[in-house]
């Protein structure tokens, strides 16, 4: 026979609001309070009940400047926090839907990161957020990394951002994966002839004769064209290629 015990865990799907996953030790919104577990109900007289309201409420720190500070009132269910606050209270503070049951999944208990990304100066249209938000996956893709959304979110002033969450990440990890650049390498077999940077490459052709399209075939979906560009080798970097291709033999 088998013994089967059941415990009853209470649902939570009628609770509104969002959960605090995470708040940055010592940061000034943990000093004043905020902890994991509590639950968000009210931003700056904002009714908090989804995702994103949440961050439709809190973008205002994102687009503070230096050393600028606001007002930031916020409520849970058990403690009201009132102060001025600077633009880094964004990335403090991580919440999460409200699980429809005290169960916990797999994403609930590694835990991760979360990130608002736009462009620096420049106002993202909906095209170029569609862009970034596939560009992004295509690169978070190759890491082989799961338990990834991607998806848009905007603001009262028609800002639009990519949030971008990650099981089991960092703050630091996931800052290095989406802000870092990207590494060009020109390889030969299994040797680096270049790298990209100041070391290797001393000029890029951008404009005129030294970059552009020079052939485009069409295809049931639209066109495919070919680009290239010219880039001038530093004296070492040129030696190198010259020594790794010295043997080569050309069928």
């Amino acid at each position: 026979f088998a013994l089967i015990s059941i415990f009853s865990i209470p649902p939570t799907f009628m609770e509104k609001g969002v959960l605090v996953k995470s708040v940055e030790q010592n940061s000034s919104i943990f000093n004043e309070g905020l902890r994991k577990g509590m639950i968000i109900t009210e931003i700056n007289n904002q009714q908090i009940k989804t995702i994103d309201d949440y961050y439709e409420a809190i973008s205002i720190f994102v687009e503070l400047a230096g050393n600028e500070t606001a007002k930031l009132q916020i409520k849970t269910k058990t403690k009201e926090i009132i102060g001025l606050f600077p633009k880094d209270v964004a990335d403090d503070i991580v919440v999460s839907k409200i699980p429809k049951t005290r169960i916990k999944t797999g994403l609930d208990l590694q835990g991760g990161a979360r990130a608002l990304v736009t462009g620096e100066n420049v106002k993202l249209s909906d095209k170029q957020l569609d862009d970034l938000i596939a560009v992004v996956g295509q690169r978070l893709n190759v890491y082989g990394l799961t338990d990834v959304q991607l998806r848009k979110v905007s603001d009262l002033s028609g800002n639009n951002f990519m949030l971008v969450e990650i099981a089991g990440s960092s703050p630091s990890d996931l800052e290095e994966l989406i802000a870092k650049q990207g590494k060009f390498e020109a390889k030969i077999g299994n040797e680096t002839v270049f790298s990209g940077g100041s070391k290797d490459i001393t000029y890029v052709g951008r404009t005129g004769q030294d970059a552009g399209i020079y052939s485009c075939d069409q295809y049931q979906e639209g066109h495919a064209c070919n680009f290239r560009f010219t880039i001038s080798l530093s004296e070492q970097a040129a030696q190198r290629h010259a020594d790794i291709t010295a043997n080569l033999t050309i069928n």
